[in-house]
């Protein structure tokens, strides 16, 4: 996530001793019909991305060679906790939103 703040005479707490600036919102996502033609194509250089939701599975013949750091992690309660904390686990995961960026290793490695 970005931040950014803007800072002109009417913002509340306006700095005369900072430069004036002001926020621009510009919708850059274009919403097109789901497929994953072409996924496999894409690369962190790609002028375009996409974001997908997925439900993912980690087949068992990785779990040896993934334990110690999976793929995708996820919040959620670990057993014996009330705190919610960033977990990495073997799981399947239901519903995770995911950007090609972040995806295109899991996919080579054979996730499904």
């Amino acid at each position: 996530m970005r931040y950014a703040k803007a800072n002109h005479k009417k913002t509340p707490d306006y700095d005369q001793a900072n430069p004036k600036s002001w926020l621009i919102y510009q919708d850059w996502f274009k919403w097109v019909e789901p497929t994953l033609d072409g996924l496999n194509n894409l690369t962190n250089t790609s002028p375009l991305g996409r974001i997908y939701e997925v439900d993912i599975f980690y087949p068992q013949e990785l779990h040896d060679k993934h334990n110690d750091l999976p793929f995708l992690p996820q919040n959620g309660i670990p057993t014996g906790s009330e705190v919610k904390k960033l977990m990495e686990t073997l799981e399947p995961k239901k519903n995770y939103i995911v950007t090609t960026v972040i995806y295109s290793k899991p996919l080579k490695t054979a996730l499904k």
